[in-house]
């Protein structure tokens, strides 16, 4: 089952160029896990800036540009297979991908939703992800809570999103690291940085920062909340899930207190459970004859995760490895020479080698030379 129907136009994801403010581009994206594809001034395709990238992983100065933090993105087909494209969307936690035409330009974008609402239409997917679906316990704030209750423990539990209860109890709305965040990058001159329900005037970015800490969750909360009845069946929510403009739902009782929350992403997780991976061939020469049985086990292993992570990015069917010494008199090994080789289904290759005193560093070397190669570092 490839992609090619779902495949929308680039018109759907906003378009950015390498000049514009990340607190510009990132206020046009809607999510953490959504797409902005950058442009030069020539209109060439440059790359793709995401907030989760930007916020949680890069950090770069608030007056950085798109160009800073540009990021290559799987290489994507038409043809290519809906688990795979999922795989990809899981490792980057990335849910928009652009999907490139013979020339290596984008011709359309994928989205995570679009993908699982094709699943949901083959009968037998339908029944495999209502029995996997994942409901996660909510992590709960009252409306009233400041900034700095909320932030430093989300934190530290690891979690992306909280539901905003009222002091009733009852799920009002949804407050988000990456709506923390936007909170303190100042918008762009005439631009608010909410269109919708929660709107956050732009008044609370002209005062100091330091205050924003003592305001409640609910000035930057998300509302409405989507939310469903916890006596819907499972498939009734991964619809409303695959429905919401966000990237989550949350499950509630009859008294609208939240029980439950469905991520995107734990959706995501429970196809890849469905599909098995596919494995990559791994060759492995020794041309000195230097590596024990040990040894072998031990490349072996360093070339099934370095496989792995290439097939995030390309598609690798086989990787190779040829291993040289340069040996002292008595037959001392010297250096070690580490050479890899990735194949792709189209047959490309791409290759990187390193010399270094110790062979696993040498490989380690030579694995990290040709991530960087293909874009995967």
């Amino acid at each position: 089952m490839t992609i090619a129907r779902y495949v929308k136009p680039l018109s759907s994801v906003p378009r950015v160029s390498v000049s514009d403010s990340l607190s510009q581009v990132i206020a046009r994206t809607t999510g953490s896990h959504d797409a902005a594809l950058v442009f030069d001034a020539d209109g060439r395709y440059r790359g793709l800036v995401y907030p989760y990238h930007v916020l949680y992983k890069k950090r770069p100065p608030v007056d950085a540009t798109a160009e800073s933090a540009l990021v290559v993105a799987p290489y994507v087909t038409r043809d290519s297979a809906v688990e795979s494209v999922i795989r990809h969307m899981l490792s980057m936690r990335l849910y928009t991908l652009p999907v490139m035409d013979a020339r290596g330009t984008p011709m359309g974008v994928v989205t995570a939703k679009s993908l699982l609402k094709a699943l949901l239409d083959v009968p037998a997917m339908r029944q495999k992800l209502t029995d996997s679906i994942s409901i996660q316990e909510p992590f709960v704030v009252y409306d009233t809570a400041t900034v700095k209750d909320v932030y430093p423990v989300m934190r530290r539990e690891k979690t992306n999103r909280a539901v905003v209860v009222d002091p009733q109890g009852r799920a009002v709305g949804m407050i988000t690291r990456r709506d923390i965040y936007m909170a303190f990058l100042s918008p762009s001159p005439g631009e608010r940085l909410r269109k919708q329900g929660g709107n956050v005037p732009s008044r609370f970015f002209d005062r100091e920062w330091v205050t924003k800490f003592d305001y409640p969750v609910k000035s930057y909360m998300t509302i409405p909340l989507k939310k469903i009845p916890v006596t819907e069946p499972g498939r009734r929510i991964i619809e409303a899930l695959v429905a919401s403009p966000r990237g989550s739902v949350v499950v509630v009782d009859i008294h609208e207190k939240p029980v439950g929350i469905l991520s995107l992403r734990h959706m995501l997780k429970s196809v890849t459970n469905i599909f098995p991976e596919e494995s990559v061939e791994t060759v492995i020469v020794d041309r000195r004859k230097v590596l024990s049985a040990f040894r072998q086990l031990e490349m072996e292993d360093l070339l099934r995760k370095y496989s792995r992570q290439m097939r995030y990015r390309i598609p690798v069917v086989k990787i190779e490895l040829v291993v040289d010494a340069l040996r002292k008199a008595g037959h001392h090994v010297m250096m070690y020479e580490a050479s890899l080789r990735a194949i792709t289904e189209d047959n490309r290759s791409v290759s990187a080698s390193a010399k270094e005193y110790s062979l696993r560093d040498s490989v380690r070397e030579a694995g990290d030379r040709l991530l960087r190669r293909i874009g995967t570092d």
